[in-house]
């Protein structure tokens, strides 16, 4: 029998996580039969050291594939199967920010500007993109042997303001450092959770 993929789902947050999104990844493990899921919960104020730690925590467990999943994703109970079965080496849901007016956090590799893209009118179907939001993205774990960590970091101009995410920086990486493509999937409905008054 054919050892089933080992998929570490890495919860990352500051204080607390948002019981949708709880919720979402207890239906989804109940949902997946031919997966072996394993979890992990890495808290702390630095987003990109987390990310870091986490591949070291992927690798020491064994697993082939790592899942991360930020406090504040909602999303259906195929959507780790659905990802899953894309076989590809990174892949994740194309979500949005929490603006208004909605903005994807995935850049279509068919757009020339990076910092400043036009995502309103995103493909239909899985597509290549410059970079995308690392709240629901799948990684094979081999992908962090193809260049060099630390993976994630934020990058800063001379005056502190910040000009890519630690997400952009480790797709960037992965596609020019490591030969790689990154995918988006436009079609999983996943929702970021944010605050409105009503």
């Amino acid at each position: 029998m054919a050892k089933k993929p080992k998929i570490l789902v890495a919860l990352t947050c500051q204080r607390f996580v948002f019981s949708r999104t709880a919720f979402s990844l207890i239906q989804s493990a109940l949902n997946s039969k031919d997966y072996e899921f394993d979890f992990y919960l890495e808290m702390g104020a630095d987003i990109a050291s987390s990310r870091n730690r986490i591949v070291y925590v992927a690798r020491e467990r064994g697993a082939s594939h790592l899942l991360f999943v930020d406090y504040d994703m909602y999303f259906g109970p195929d959507t780790i199967q659905r990802l899953i079965s894309h076989d590809k080496d990174i892949v994740g849901a194309a979500y949005n920010f929490r603006n208004d007016p909605p903005r994807s956090t995935a850049v279509p590799i068919t757009q020339t500007d990076v910092a400043h893209p036009l995502t309103e009118n995103l493909p239909k179907e899985l597509f290549k993109c410059h970079c995308l939001g690392t709240g629901l993205l799948l990684i094979k774990v081999s992908v962090f042997d193809k260049f060099k960590g630390p993976w994630f970091m934020f990058g800063y101009n001379d005056t502190g303001d910040m000009l890519y995410g630690e997400d952009t920086y480790f797709c960037q990486r992965a596609i020019k450092e490591g030969g790689l493509d990154v995918w988006a999937d436009p079609t999983l409905g996943v929702k970021h959770i944010g605050e409105q008054l009503f």
